[in-house]
C-alpha cells in the first residue's frame, strides 16, 4: 500500500490523466485482496497493470505493485515457482507492448525480473521461517521426551529400590518371626502372660510377613519371575561385580579392603552395591582407560569412590542423560548417606558416604 501511495504521487506529477489512477485503483484494489487470497489479489494486480497499457498509461507504477504483491502472496503460502513464472512472464508481456513491442526491451525484461525475484525472495524467506519452526519443535520435542524418559527412568529406580528395601524387609520378618518362636518355646513354666504376648507378636509378624510378600509378588510382576526371588546383592558379591565388568572390557583397579572390617546394615550393603555397579556401568559406557574403586571405612562410615577418565569420544558423551545418577542420589540418601559427582575435562568421579551403624542409616 505504501507503494501505491508512491505511485500515485508518480502519476499526479507525470500527468497521465485520470485513466492512470483507474488502473492504480484496480492495483490497489489486488493488492488489498491478497492479504486474505493471494492468486485472486495477484490476478487483479497484474489486471491493473494491464488496464494502464490499454489506456497508454505508463505501467511501471502498477508493476511495481505487482512485484510487491508478490512478495507478501508468496510470504503468506503462494507458491512461488508458479506465481514467479506467471506473473514475471505477464509483466514481460505487457511492458513489452507498452514499450512498442521490442523482445529485447530493458524496461519489459526488468519487469519480468524483478517478478521473479519478488517470488523467490518471498518464497525463500518463508522457507526459512518454516525451517526455524521445525528447528523449535523439534527442541521442544527434545527436551518433552529427555523429561519424559527421565521420569521413567525414576519411575523405574524407585520401583527397583521399594522392591530391594522389600525383600530386606521380607527377610528380616522372617527372622524375628523364627526368634518369637524360639522364645514362645523356650518360656518356663507359669509365664502365661508371657506366652499369650510372644502368641500375639508372632501373628502379627506373620501377618506382616504375608502381606510383604503379596507387595513383592505385586512389585515383580512386570518383572515375569516365575521362579523364588533372589536374594539382594550386598557388599559380597562387589568381588563378583568387578570381575563381571572385567570380562566385558573395563580396566578396574579395586580396592575392597577395607569391607573387611565393616559391619552393614542389609539397606546399606545393598545402597553400596547398587553405587559400585551403576558407577562402573557409566565407567564403562563413557569412559576411557583404567577406573579406580577404593572403599575405605571411617568411624560409623564406610566411603565408596570410583574415578575413571573420561572418553574423547565426543559422540558417546552426547548419549549421557544423567539418570543412573539420579537413581544413585536417591538410593544413597534413603539410607542417610551422602553422594557427590564431580567431573572435569580428564576425569570423572562418583564419591558415596554411607552410614555403617542402624541408627544413622534410618
Amino acid at each position: 500500500m505504501l507503494a501505491v501511495v508512491a505511485d500515485a504521487g508518480v502519476v499526479a506529477w507525470g500527468g497521465d490523466g485520470a485513466s492512470a489512477y483507474w488502473a492504480l485503483a484496480v492495483s490497489a484494489c489486488g493488492a488489498l485482496l491478497a492479504s486474505s487470497r493471494p492468486v485472486a489479489g495477484l490476478v487483479l494486480t497484474v489486471g491493473g497493470c494491464g488496464l494502464a497499457v490499454a489506456v497508454g498509461a505508463d505501467p511501471t507504477t502498477e508493476w511495481t505493485v505487482v512485484a510487491f504483491t508478490l512478495l507478501s502472496a508468496t510470504l503468506g503460502g503462494a507458491p512461488p515457482l508458479w506465481c514467479g513464472i506467471l506473473v514475471g512472464n505477464a509483466l514481460y508481456v505487457l511492458v513489452r507492448v507498452s514499450e512498442g513491442g521490442e523482445a529485447q526491451s530493458p524496461v519489459a525484461i526488468s519487469a519480468g525480473a524483478v517478478a521473479a525475484a519478488a517470488a523467490a525472495v518471498g518464497g525463500g524467506v518463508r522457507a526459512q521461517w518454516r525451517y526455524q519452526e521445525v528447528l523449535r519443535q523439534r527442541a521442544s520435542d527434545l527436551v518433552a521426551a529427555e523429561r519424559r524418559e527421565g521420569e521413567q527412568a525414576l519411575v523405574e529406580e524407585r520401583l527397583r529400590i521399594a522392591r530391594d528395601l522389600h525383600d530386606l524387609i521380607g527377610h528380616e520378618v522372617a527372622v524375628v518371626n523364627m526368634h518369637l518362636g524360639v522364645a514362645e518355646v523356650s518360656l518356663p513354666e507359669g509365664a502365661e502372660r508371657a506366652g499369650a504376648a510372644l502368641d500375639a507378636a508372632r501373628v502379627a509378624v506373620q501377618s506382616v510377613l504375608t502381606e510383604t510378600q503379596q507387595i513383592l509378588r505385586l512389585l515383580r510382576r512386570d518383572e515375569g519371575e516365575s521362579g523364588a526371588p533372589e536374594p539382594a546383592p550386598g557388599p559380597g558379591q562387589l568381588a563378583g561385580l568387578v570381575d563381571s565388568f572385567r570380562r566385558i572390557g573395563l580396566d578396574v583397579e579395586a580396592d575392597l579392603s577395607a569391607l573387611a572390617g565393616s559391619v552393614l546394615t542389609p539397606a546399606v550393603g545393598l545402597t553400596l552395591y547398587r553405587v559400585v555397579q551403576e558407577a562402573l556401568t557409566n565407567a564403562h559406557r563413557y569412559g576411557d582407560g583404567v577406573t579406580r574403586l577404593t572403599l575405605t571405612s571411617g568411624p560409623g562410615e564406610v566411603v565408596v569412590t570410583v574415578t575413571n577418565l573420561r572418553s574423547s569420544d565426543p559422540q558417546r558423551l552426547s548419549t549421557r542423560r544423567g539418570y543412573g545418577l539420579l537413581g544413585m542420589r536417591e538410593r544413597v540418601t534413603a539410607v542417610g548417606g551422602q553422594l557427590q559427582v564431580t567431573s572435569d575435562e580428564e576425569t570423572f568421579r562418583v564419591s558415596a558416604v554411607l552410614p555403617t551403624n542402624e541408627r544413622n542409616a534410618r
